[in-house]
């Protein structure tokens, strides 16, 4: 069995956690695991350089929080990145 390195470990955990789906591992609402900064298995350096600075408000638990651009309580289709 192939060893996954830390990073990949902690995208299947978060991946698992959210049943499997990549889109809600995107707007996950558990902004309070200690995971959440790297539930896209990269560091957030390296993701924003990636993916552009507008993929920024991911990692602003302000915008997850009640109220928020991401908040629980929206449709999850009026989320625009």
């Amino acid at each position: 069995m192939k060893r996954l390195s830390p990073m990949r470990q902690i995208r299947k955990q978060c991946r698992e956690c959210c049943g499997d789906s990549v889109r809600t591992v995107r707007y996950c609402h558990s902004i309070g695991c200690n995971l959440w900064f790297l539930r896209f298995g990269k560091r957030p350096t390296t993701f924003l350089r990636e993916n552009g600075n507008e993929t920024g408000m991911l990692f602003d638990k302000k915008n997850f929080e009640i109220g928020g651009k991401f908040c629980p309580r929206r449709d999850e289709s009026s989320y625009k990145l």
